[in-house]
C-alpha cells in the first residue's frame, strides 16, 4: 500500500463540525451512505483534526464500496490518533479488502502489539491468521494467531475450522 505522509492537521470549528458529524451519524444509521459521506466530509472541512469524522468516513466509504477512500480516511484518522485500536483494526480490514495482504497483516500485528486486550483482538488474530495461511503462505505465523484465537475463546465461532487447519498444518 502506498502510505501517505500526513502532517499535523490544523484544528477548526469543532462546534460546527460536531453538528455536521451528527448529521452524518443520523444518515449513516438510516443507511443513507451518500448523505453520511457528504456530512462527514463537511465535518472534516470545518475541522480537519476531527478524528471521529475521518473514522466514520472510513466506515461509510468501505461500506459504499469505495475502499480507496476508506483507506485514506482511516490513515488520516490514525495520523490524528495513532493508538486507536478500532481505527487500526478497520484500516487493516480495508487493506485486506484492497488486496494489500502484507500491509494488512502488518497493521493487525501493530494493533495487537499496542492493544492486546482490545475487544477486537480476537478478530485481529483471526484475520491475521487467515492472511498468513491463505495469501501469504506463512504457516508458522498463521499457526501462532490461530492458537491465540483458541486461547482467547475455545468456543470461537470458527473454532472447528481452526482446529481442522491446525491438524492439517502441524
Amino acid at each position: 500500500y502506498p502510505y501517505h505522509s500526513i502532517s499535523k492537521l490544523a484544528s477548526g470549528d469543532r462546534a460546527a463540525a460536531t453538528q455536521a458529524f451528527a448529521d452524518g451519524s443520523r444518515a449513516q444509521q438510516a443507511k443513507q451512505l451518500p448523505e453520511a459521506t457528504a456530512a462527514y466530509r463537511k465535518a472534516i472541512q470545518l475541522d480537519p483534526s476531527y478524528f471521529n469524522a475521518y473514522f466514520n468516513l472510513g466506515v461509510v466509504s468501505v461500506q459504499s464500496g469505495n475502499v480507496a477512500a476508506g483507506l485514506v480516511a482511516y490513515e488520516t484518522a490514525l495520523a490524528i490518533e495513532p493508538d486507536s485500536p478500532a481505527a487500526r483494526f478497520n484500516f487493516a480490514v480495508a487493506l485486506s479488502k484492497a488486496n494489500y495482504p502484507i500491509d494488512a497483516a502488518s497493521e493487525f500485528e501493530l494493533m495487537l502489539a499496542k492493544s492486546p486486550t482490545d475487544p477486537n483482538a480476537i478478530w485481529a488474530h483471526f484475520a491475521a491468521a487467515n492472511l498468513y495461511a491463505n495469501q501469504l503462505r506463512q504457516t508458522a505465523r498463521a499457526r501462532e494467531h490461530y492458537q491465540k484465537v483458541l486461547e482467547m475463546n475455545s468456543n470461537f465461532s470458527q473454532a472447528g475450522m481452526i482446529r481442522s487447519w491446525l491438524g492439517a498444518n502441524p
